[in-house]
């Protein structure tokens, strides 16, 4: 007699429960199925994680003993690291980057909802909601939803220097708080340049 074990072996949560199909050849059926779980129909459900034992015996006596793994949960780790957003003056579309980890190294299948597949990069996206879903081959997912905005060359964020330079200290010497932390238009930066050139002039 041989047997082959298969069914949901794996666990997607810890409130997930797994089952096992018991499929046995060869001997002189009928077979007697046994196991410390209730067996019905060469089934075996409710499994949790855990090693099980599974006895069979043919109509003359034959005897076999396999044992089979149901293994715990084993999260995929799935993010969306960086979005560019679309910028609707340059004409450029937006790009989302997935940065993603499985603990039991399976193959990972990815899928975007705008149909691409089995890439970490997706390009080329317009302004709009989207979501990845990310699956391992035991059929355990975790879906990530983000979105892609609309930008415009006027979308300005203005940061003043980490390291000292003779700029910084002329915006420091002014007036911190006017700068540090605001979001200008192109035409108020073109006006701050004007004025740092001008203080720079008279220095």
């Amino acid at each position: 007699m041989r047997v082959n074990i298969t069914g949901k072996l794996k666990l997607c949560s810890f409130d997930d429960k797994g089952y096992a199909f018991v499929d046995v050849k060869g001997g002189n059926p009928p077979y007697k199925i046994s196991s410390r779980n209730k067996v019905s129909d060469q089934i075996l459900s409710d499994l949790n994680p855990g090693t099980y034992t599974v006895f069979i015996e043919d109509k003359d006596g034959n005897k076999l003993e396999e044992r089979f793994v149901v293994q715990p949960p084993m999260p995929i780790l799935a993010e969306i690291v960086e979005i560019k957003n679309a910028n609707i003056e340059s004409n450029e579309l937006g790009v989302a980057k997935l940065g993603v980890k499985n603990f039991d190294n399976s193959t990972l299948k990815i899928e975007w909802s705008h149909g691409l597949k089995n890439k970490e990069v997706a390009e080329n996206l317009k302004p709009g909601s989207y979501f990845v879903k990310v699956s391992d081959e035991s059929s355990c997912e975790t879906t990530i939803y983000f979105e892609v905005k609309e930008s415009s060359n006027s979308d300005y964020s203005f940061t003043i220097p980490a390291k000292k330079s003779y700029t910084s200290q002329l915006i420091a010497e002014d007036n911190p708080s006017k700068w540090m932390g605001k979001k200008f238009t192109k035409e108020e930066l073109k006006a701050i340049a004007d004025e740092i050139a001008s203080k720079m002039d008279n220095k």
